[in-house]
């Protein structure tokens, strides 16, 4: 979960949902919530955009009324209708803005937000697995290049290994392995070779 969307302006952690390395989470459960003067400006352009499209529908639907009525000229109708289809192009870039921000979809429409302000964004997990890393405090101010939490799915994990000139004759992918590591004496590991190197060490003749 980083602060992906904001540029180096100042972004401030004012919450943290219990998060501590070790805490198993799931994925799209809120997890950070954090500050930015950035995203309430783009949530303010979105809104007086808003406001502009819907003045810009109502001309337009009023001159088309008057031209069918022919109290109006093509003109003025075509150029209500210019208006509001600029309006709305630059409601829907306002749009992608908040949506890069992280804003959720649903919250968009009608620029209501519950409980929370419009420069604030809660950042939800990405993924079901255990906090391994935990670089933020509230009240610090991160950037957008921070990673403030990372969330590993460990039920399944990598193994790599090292196979020498010698053996590669007996590795081949999709076999099944069992694997026995030092800190696990007792245990095997069942596992799938997914790829085998094509090139060797040069120094200890491992692929």
């Amino acid at each position: 979960a980083g602060a992906a969307g904001f540029s180096r302006t100042k972004i401030n952690v004012v919450l943290m949902r219990g998060v501590q390395v070790g805490d198993r989470v799931n994925k799209g459960e809120p997890r950070v919530t954090i500050d930015s003067v950035e995203l309430g400006r783009a949530w303010s352009v979105y809104l007086s955009t808003a406001a502009r499209v819907e003045v810009a529908r109502q001309a337009w639907q009023r001159e088309s009324e008057l031209l069918a009525a022919r109290a109006t000229s093509s003109r003025e109708a075509q150029e209500a209708e210019g208006n509001h289809r600029t309006a709305q192009a630059e409601l829907d870039a306002a749009r992608s803005m908040l949506l890069t921000f992280g804003v959720a979809d649903a919250e968009i429409p009608t620029g209501r937000r519950v409980g929370i302000s419009h420069s604030s964004i809660t950042l939800l997990s990405p993924s079901t697995g255990f906090v391994v890393k935990r670089d933020a405090s509230v009240g610090q101010n991160v950037e957008s290049k921070d990673t403030l939490l990372e969330v590993a799915d460990l039920s399944e994990l990598w193994l790599v290994a090292k196979a020498f000139e010698r053996d590669l004759g007996l590795v081949e992918v999709a076999q099944t392995v069992l694997v026995e590591i030092p800190t696990y004496p007792n245990q095997q590991f069942k596992g799938q070779i997914s790829h085998v190197g094509d090139t060797l060490d040069e120094q200890s003749r491992t692929a």
